[in-house]
């Protein structure tokens, strides 16, 4: 088989779940291998090489574009189509687990697949966004996990379906009919692996209709039981390889978030005036949704990452400095200053109450209900740190970083796709 030349952006398609994500600036997936040597006295040389649990760090860093589809998909959710409809919470976050597929064509040749990346249970360990008057907003998502397995040739174009438990060794997936055509190869409840082929384990669709059911076994004769909120996962192969995903341009869709596009409320969550904040120059938030591994005797991989509460969430909001009036809202003192009857601010009067709200919207000129996109709310931020900075020939700027410990993040019913 001739090689290919190179593998481009363009050429590389990447999916959570069934769904192709959109507005992917970046994807990367590092896998980790680590041995263990097993010394003993009397021996110069090692006993067994044993091999460790191998960890693979997936970031997914993407173009803010007003969608929560891309978050939807990474916290477990159910969802078809770009709907734009989903309310997530830091609840949310808890079984927040995917499988990713990175199909890849060749450069010389776009239409013909070339290989498929599967990274399974991959547990959502941070998320981030970013806003500034200096470039288009961004996000990004981080992951971990411990599987990676890399399909080519007759099994080159290979996916990730969804479903769930309909029996106590039946799942059912919905909306699909895959009995004649497909191949399954790996089965994952809840992000561990319960059959894989390659290891004797059976996995067998059968038609319902216009869905599927999903039988295994873990060894050819045990089978694989399913409780109810199971989410069930199968990797399969197209058995005749289909062409490449292209995604196609939109000229009337939003690409990226601009600085016009998007309103950011800091003030007092108690007492304080829902005004736009002004002067700010960026603004970013990240959540750490650090995990624990829960492991378990007979049984050599993590069969669930707890998520560590309280999850810590960090804001910076970095303004230019003229009439203090940021530093008034956060020290509750708003009503004050704006009599012009405020005459000093201490950091002990700043309070632990602050909100902040972003508004994401599909316009740069009229920021109304209808334009709406995307609305992110974080209670109750307290101030862990403020910055000072005069420099000749500049303009001054103040920043101040914030801590919180709950957050919501709620798309409209407007398309970002729609012009």
């Amino acid at each position: 088989m001739a090689k290919p030349n190179y593998i481009k952006s363009s050429g590389a398609a990447l999916y959570a779940d069934e769904h192709q994500l959109k507005r992917v600036n970046s994807f990367s997936a590092d896998a980790s291998f680590t041995d263990e040597d097993i010394l003993e006295l009397a021996n110069a040389g090692v006993a067994e090489t044993i091999d460790d649990i191998d960890t693979v760090s997936v970031t997914v860093d993407c173009h803010e574009f007003g969608s929560t589809d891309n978050m939807a998909n990474s916290v477990n959710f159910f969802q078809t189509g770009d709907n734009n409809e989903h309310y997530i919470t830091d609840d949310s976050f808890d079984n927040a687990q995917v499988d990713f597929i990175l199909q890849v064509t060749s450069g010389t040749n776009t239409n013909a697949l070339m290989a498929s990346y599967w990274y399974g249970g991959a547990w959502l360990s941070g998320y981030s966004a970013s806003y500034s008057v200096d470039g288009t907003a961004t996000e990004s998502f981080t992951f971990e996990g411990e599987h990676k397995r890399i399909f080519m040739n007759a099994y080159r174009d290979t996916k990730v379906v969804s479903g769930t438990r309909t029996a106590s060794t039946t799942a059912t997936i919905y909306g699909a009919n895959l009995q004649t055509g497909y191949t399954p190869r790996i089965l994952t409840v809840n992000g561990e692996v319960k059959a894989d082929v390659k290891n004797s384990g059976t996995i067998t669709f059968t038609d319902a209709s216009a869905n599927t059911t999903v039988t295994a076994t873990t060894d050819g004769s045990t089978a694989v039981s399913f409780a109810v909120g199971d989410r069930v996962r199968v990797v399969y192969v197209k058995n005749t390889a289909a062409s490449f995903a292209s995604l196609t341009s939109t000229p009337s869709g939003l690409g990226a978030l601009r600085k016009g596009m998007i309103d950011i409320y800091l003030f007092n969550g108690t007492s304080g005036n829902v005004e736009r904040t002004l002067r700010l120059q960026s603004l970013n938030y990240d959540i750490d949704l650090s995990r624990t591994e829960a492991d378990q005797l007979g049984y050599k991989r993590t069969y669930a990452r707890s998520l560590d509460r309280p999850i810590n969430i960090t804001v910076t909001a970095e303004a230019l400095l003229d009439d203090l009036e940021m530093f008034a809202k956060v020290a509750n003192a708003e009503s004050t200053f704006d009599t012009m009857a405020l005459n000093e601010i201490d950091i002990d009067d700043f309070t632990n109450d602050t909100k902040l709200i972003i508004k994401l919207y599909k316009s740069e000129v009229t920021h109304s209900a209808a334009n709406l996109l995307k609305t992110i709310v974080i209670d109750d931020l307290s101030v862990s740190s403020d910055a000072f900075s005069v420099d000749a020939g500049g303009l001054n700027t103040v920043t101040l970083n914030f801590s919180a410990k709950h957050c919501i993040i709620s798309g409209s019913s407007t398309s970002p796709f729609l012009g």
